[in-house]
């Protein structure tokens, strides 16, 4: 609970529910002769390397891969739906369902603002042009725009408080319900999602420059550095100075000398986060959430290479695992399947085995997978550096719209209910007052604490 509310993502296998935990990722379990056993049954190989004589070549192999995810996931009775966010991930993988599928079976589904809040400045978090741009270029017949003005963020919040086990920590799962709800509408039973590709097959090029340094290849580095600050605007010598910070405080085989670097900036955060969610000191001594909190903090990926940091990324408890258990019993309830291509195994291994040098090339940032979609997806997409697809822009509006009655929920909850044992409910209302007052948009986080109390009131329902 204390992990949840503070948005720590640490453990991979507690659970809020007393003597019952979670598979760790990647983990069977046998139960036999009254005893358990568990053993990892995948893990990948980030020691080998493929090699390739030509770019064209490691395109046209990853292609074929990445043809064949789709291939696996688009076998339905039913039609089929996938995401469409307008960057590269989603709009690649809709290129090729476009190609596959007849048009009458084959629906998109874009999360997008309504069109008339321009002038609530929210409008930088939506890539509805980018989305019109692909679906124009593809000539789709069935795009489907999502804005939620048919329901209120709580409904939102109750929904998931009844579905899953516990409060989703990956928090956007608890709006998937406008995508579920339309692909219902539509005869569907399966979702595409790009989900996983930028930190991954569409890599953005985490690590590389510290892979460099750490392997002596100084000449490489600083050409790479110098294309990428041109690129950005930024000074080549700042960018090579964070580089060789994070090579030498940011590597899992550097815990100790990060200790004390970040402690203070670390505890900073902490209190500031603990006052603006009214969690009890009494209970954030108890189970030494500050402890947590830092340790979390600093918890870097394992590895000194590309390879390996993407295989630490894969099973960390704050990334993958969680995002895909809160959305598959999302989904199950509605009776639908996410399917995720950019996440399949073989294509990530091959992705993976590729060399790093192959994946990032003149200071772009994604520069493979941008190269091996060309054709596939409008140049717009292509070379559009910072696009906000990974959100879900009717969240954001919603929660502006209906932050009144969210703070208002809020204060209906009485003295005596569950949650006061974990957090200050009303001094945790004064800090929302307070951020009203001095903020023109609240980004409010009144939906952790509502999510827990809705969740703790429907299990005391079951008593």
């Amino acid at each position: 609970i204390g992990d949840f509310l503070m948005n720590i993502k640490l453990d991979r296998h507690s659970t809020m529910y007393k003597n019952i935990l979670k598979l760790e990722p990647a983990h069977s379990l046998i139960f036999k002769d009254s005893e358990v056993k568990t053993y990892k049954y995948w893990e990948l190989d980030t020691q080998s390397e493929i090699r390739l004589s030509s770019e064209g070549e490691y395109v046209e192999a990853f292609l074929e891969k990445f043809e064949d995810s789709i291939d696996k996931r688009i076998r339905s009775d039913w039609a089929i739906c996938s995401e469409l966010s307008g960057g590269v991930d989603s709009s690649s993988i809709v290129s090729i369902c476009h190609k596959k599928l007849k048009s009458e079976q084959f629906h998109t589904l874009s999360d997008v603002m309504p069109k008339n809040l321009a002038k609530l400045n929210l409008s930088s978090i939506d890539d509805r042009k980018l989305i019109q741009d692909v679906v124009q270029y593809l000539g789709l017949k069935n795009n489907h725009y999502l804005t939620g003005e048919e329901k209120t963020y709580l409904e939102s919040i109750e929904r998931a408080a009844t579905i899953q086990d516990e409060p989703p920590r990956e928090f956007l799962n608890v709006f998937f319900d406008l995508m579920m709800d339309k692909a219902q509408s539509l005869n569907s039973r399966v979702i595409l999602s790009g989900y996983g590709g930028d930190d991954v097959v569409s890599y953005f090029g985490y690590y590389f420059h510290e892979e460099l340094l750490l392997q002596g290849k100084w000449k490489k580095l600083w050409k790479e550095i110098k294309w990428r600050s041109e690129l950005n605007g930024t000074s080549p010598y700042g960018r090579l100075g964070g580089t060789i910070n994070h090579a030498l405080f940011d590597s899992s085989n550097s815990r100790n000398l990060r200790k004390g670097r970040f402690t203070k900036r670390i505890l900073k955060d902490y209190h500031n986060k603990r006052i603006k969610t009214g969690i009890r000191d009494e209970f954030a001594n108890e189970l030494d959430m500050k402890g947590r909190f830092q340790y979390a903090r600093q918890m870097g990926f394992a590895g000194s290479t590309v390879r390996e940091k993407i295989g630490s990324r894969l099973t960390h408890p704050g990334m993958f695992p969680l995002r895909l258990e809160y959305g598959d019993i999302s989904t199950g309830h509605n009776k639908i399947e996410y399917r995720y291509p950019l996440l399949d195994i073989p294509l990530i291994q091959f992705f993976t085995s590729i060399p790093s040098t192959e994946k990032i090339k003149n200071g772009e940032s994604r520069y493979f997978f941008r190269n091996a979609i060309k054709g596939l997806v409008p140049d717009s997409v292509i070379n559009y550096k910072d696009s906000k697809g990974n959100t879900s822009p009717s969240t954001t509006w919603r929660k502006f719209r209906d932050k009144e009655m969210i703070v208002d929920s809020l204060r209906s909850i009485g003295m005596n209910d569950a949650i006061q044992e974990f957090v200050n409910v009303e001094e945790y209302i004064r800090s929302i007052d307070l951020e009203r007052r001095t903020k023109e948009f609240s980004n409010l986080k009144g939906q952790r604490v509502l999510l827990l109390h809705r969740k703790l009131q429907k299990l005391k329902g079951l008593n």
